[in-house]
């Protein structure tokens, strides 16, 4: 019986479908989704959720697909990591309305990739315990998040958005209304090199002594602007050279940030 129960676990956990042509999912389903061609689209639609232990949709070294999460839908993992993952991919796009989660590590992984879109907007929630968005190796390149919803990861030491620090080339905005943090005491962002991030929302860290920004890298540019709010310390890892901490908050405005290590400091008002 043992035995028997076994092959049909192992049965289930391997069940899934390869998408050769776009593709709508507007019910709910357990079935591990496979992009085996390149340029296609995966939309979840009609308050669907696409459930699956680890892996819900896979676009490994796949050029062009995109995975659109509609309002009312989810995309989540239930046991493991990886509700999203486009590993060596190029161009992926996921653009979320809805809810992505990973009961692990990372609702949203594009590492050795170049050129992931990963657009979270209004209302819409991306998380997981840890590394919630993650281009976490020295070959992605050229990824651009942008966030007018709710990013966070809710493990104790990890990040929630962590490129390599020799990762080059990405970009990270937090729109007004836009929301990203952690829980824990982890880095909440962390740049790799050559990167930009601006924000005129809030990023924050669960506690003010850590790193709510981190440069890991050299030759990043962090704008601050607007309205926004930074909950925690702006930091640049030992030896990088080149950051830079601009501001814009108004002609006349104040502000206080409390930073650590070395940037160069601009004030875009003339302040």
């Amino acid at each position: 019986i043992t035995l028997i129960f076994a092959s049909i676990w192992e049965n289930a956990l391997s069940e899934s479908e390869d998408i050769i042509a776009n593709k709508n999912i507007s019910s709910h389903s357990t079935t591990q989704q496979v992009f085996t061609v390149d340029d296609k689209t995966l939309t979840i639609s009609n308050n669907a959720t696409l459930s699956v232990g680890q892996k819900s949709v896979i676009a490994d070294n796949r050029s062009g697909v995109t995975v659109t999460v509609n309002e009312g839908s989810e995309v989540l993992t239930n046991d493991g990591d990886n509700a999203i993952v486009g590993k060596s991919s190029t161009n992926l796009t996921v653009n979320n309305s809805g809810k992505i989660y990973s009961a692990d590590a990372k609702a949203i992984s594009f590492r050795k990739s170049s050129g992931a879109n990963v657009s979270n907007n209004a209302g819409a929630i991306i998380y997981a315990a840890r590394n919630t968005i993650s281009g976490n190796t020295d070959d992605t390149e050229n990824a651009t998040i942008t966030n007018s919803g709710t990013i966070y990861s809710t493990d104790a030491s990890t990040n929630t958005i962590i490129f390599h620090a020799a990762s080059t080339g990405n970009s990270i905005v937090n729109n007004s209304g836009g929301e990203i943090y952690t829980e824990g005491t982890g880095t909440t962002i962390k740049l790799g090199a050559s990167s930009t991030l601006t924000n005129s929302g809030t990023i924050k860290t669960g506690s003010v002594s850590s790193n709510a920004i981190n440069a890991a890298g050299s030759n990043n540019t962090i704008t601050l602007k607007d309205d926004g709010k930074i909950i925690g310390i702006i930091s640049s890892a030992s030896g990088t050279t080149g950051n830079k901490l601009q501001m814009q908050h108004g002609f006349g405005q104040g502000y206080f940030y409390e930073t650590s290590g070395d940037f160069t400091l601009e004030d875009l008002d003339g302040n």
